[in-house]
């Protein structure tokens, strides 16, 4: 079993409705479907490989510690998408994860490319659904493997011969330079159609497109420009795009030290729409664009500003942004006025537009 690894050895990919977390060992130990909010299917990230983990390595790294790890990782440009470079003996090879926006089903997709040589590879994918507590049901279904489990259903497509073995899907194959190699996990309903079978590298094309256009929109040319794009993504991949909320973690339940008492939990329930000046754009089909400040970045939609006044048993007044009340001194005020839209609110006078 491998040594537990620290959380800045992991990268982040999303599709602005969930996100994974993909080691710098091959192993990708936190995934959510099909949101953010949803029980992971892989948890590794909080226990061990018997909880979920899903890892794509060379044969000879297979069992070597997180120590010995990928050569290079970078994001490809101003994207999300990962890349990982392994040297081994034989040759090299590229590893690419990313979760295209979607449209459709939520998908994992990882690309092995081949650079130099050739080598032995092997993916062992151990789905846990509902933070590892879960053994699925994994079957083939017109030669493609599917795990089952309530609700959920988790469909890998690949062109490698892929068998099932104590609960872990395994494919081993050897990659020779300029061949490629995809794997695309896709959810959907348990009592759905099954997912289309997508094209991993038309998607990534698009991925990359993707970012590519909405990087663009920054217009900010100042000093550490590229930490402000890199910064500015991170947060767009933790923005949930049907609503605007913003995640206040992509993960759950890391303990600020090993052993100890504090385990930060805000990550799964916690959604909160940001104020405005809005930092990013949640993409096409989401209402008219606003900017601010000059930034390149706009608000999805008109934001209304109100100020609840003399709320019960509060001095002075307490701003709200879009039904979401700010300035509060604690929680039991906030429970005391309620909210300034939506909802009735025991403020003694009427929340007033300005």
């Amino acid at each position: 079993m491998k040594r537990h690894p620290r959380i800045e050895q992991y990268g982040l990919i999303g599709d602005m409705q969930t996100s994974a977390h993909v080691c710098d060992d091959g192993s990708m130990d936190w995934l959510c479907l099909p949101r953010f909010d949803s029980p992971a299917v892989f948890a590794g990230l909080l226990g061990t490989q018997k909880h979920g983990t899903w890892r794509i390595a060379p044969t000879a790294a297979a069992g070597r510690s997180s120590s010995d790890a990928v050569a290079e990782r970078q994001y490809r440009g101003d994207s999300l998408v990962l890349e990982s470079v392994w040297r081994t003996q034989t040759g090299s090879v590229r590893v690419l994860d990313f979760m295209p926006p979607r449209d459709g089903a939520p998908q994992v997709i990882r690309i092995i490319e081949g650079l130099t040589g050739e080598v032995e590879m092997i993916s062992t994918m151990r789905p846990r659904p509902g933070y590892g507590s879960v053994s699925p049901w994994i079957h083939e279904v017109g030669g493609r493997m599917v795990a089952e489990a309530g609700a959920d259903a988790l469909w890998l497509d690949t062109c490698v011969p892929q068998a099932e073995k104590d609960g872990v899907v395994v494919s081993a194959f050897a990659i020779s330079a300029g061949q490629s190699v995809a794997f695309v996990l896709s959810w959907c309903p348990s009592h759905a159609p099954a997912p289309e079978i997508p094209d991993p590298h038309a998607a990534l094309t698009e991925t990359l497109a993707f970012w590519q256009d909405w990087t663009q929109e920054c217009t900010y040319d100042g000093p550490y420009r590229e930490a402000v794009v890199r910064s500015s993504i991170a947060l767009k991949a933790m923005t949930y795009g049907p609503s605007g909320g913003i995640v206040a973690a992509p993960t759950t339940s890391l303990p600020e030290e090993v052993g100890g008492g504090r385990n930060w939990t805000t990550a799964l329930p916690g959604c909160a729409t940001l104020p405005p000046p809005w930092p990013h754009c949640l993409g096409p089909g989401t209402g008219r664009r606003h900017r601010h400040g000059g930034d390149g970045y706009c608000a999805p939609r008109p934001v209304t500003r109100r100020t609840c006044r003399s709320c019960t048993g509060l001095p002075g007044s307490v701003t709200c942004w879009n039904g979401s009340c700010h300035g509060f001194p604690d929680t039991r005020a906030q429970a005391r006025c309620g909210s300034a839209t939506g909802r009735q609110t025991s403020c003694s006078s009427t929340c007033m537009a300005r």
